[in-house]
């Protein structure tokens, strides 16, 4: 009998729509404080080369800060466009980059309405994310929604990121439940996913339409349990389960 639910955050709960708007706005500024003859297209180009390249020297580390992640990205990115870059410049990206995703983000469409169903029902709602502490806690906050969650889990927190299976277990023991009682649902094949298969907690995928996860690398993929296109018909799934 399912008795708890764990969410992802980003491109679960929050949408992830507004992303790309915020580094072509970092790049634009990079591109006024440089004086770089390329053009916004081709820093897009450079930047998106760089999150790859990036993205994939990280993904079978257990643990990393993601300020650490953002940061290699951009600095990938700055050699690939030959940007001369100091620390002072460094910094200030990770402090603008920062400010400028945490106001991006949104609820997604039925977010609110689904926690707030499934409070009702006295399920036990967590999250865990693969984000650092003082993010998580922004995000939150921005859109009002730790009044309708039990707990919450940073992989700075844990130590842990996605899909290593720490995370997994801390999280559930915060839950105060077994594995059979728990469904984790998420938006990322290869952090959710494969994390929850490899824990051995049954999972939900659901993505928010025409958008795809960032910081994916392709490299690992596993048949998700259920798959739900909007995230009102979790109530009714988990009601099936109980059945």
């Amino acid at each position: 009998m399912i008795k708890g639910v764990l969410f992802d955050l980003g491109g679960t709960l929050i949408s992830y729509r507004n992303v790309d708007t915020v580094i072509e706005s970092i790049l634009l500024e990079t591109k006024q404080k440089k004086l770089t003859r390329l053009s916004i297209q081709e820093l897009i180009i450079l930047y998106k080369k760089a999150s790859i390249a990036v993205t994939h020297s990280y993904i079978d580390k257990r643990f990393y800060l993601h300020k650490n992640l953002f940061l290699d990205i951009f600095k990938r990115f700055t050699d690939f466009a030959d940007i001369e870059a100091d620390n002072e410049f460094f910094k200030w990206f990770s402090q603008r980059h920062e400010f400028l995703l945490i106001q991006s983000f949104s609820l997604i469409k039925n977010a609110r309405k689904t926690l707030t169903d499934l409070k009702k029902k006295n399920l036990t709602i967590g999250i865990v994310s693969n984000i650092d502490n003082y993010m998580l806690k922004q995000i939150l906050k921005k859109n009002e929604i730790e009044h309708l969650v039990d707990f919450d889990l940073s992989s700075e927190s844990a130590r842990s990121c996605k899909p290593d299976c720490k995370i997994f277990e801390i999280a559930r023991r915060k839950a105060g439940l077994e594995k059979s009682e728990l469904l984790f649902v998420g938006d990322s094949m290869e952090h959710d996913i494969v994390g929850s298969n490899k824990y051995g907690i049954l999972n939900v995928f659901f993505s928010e339409k025409n958008i795809t996860a960032p910081l994916q690398t392709g490299k690992y993929y596993e048949k998700p349990n259920y798959t739900i296109e909007d995230l009102s018909d979790l109530s009714s799934l988990i009601f099936e389960l109980n059945r």
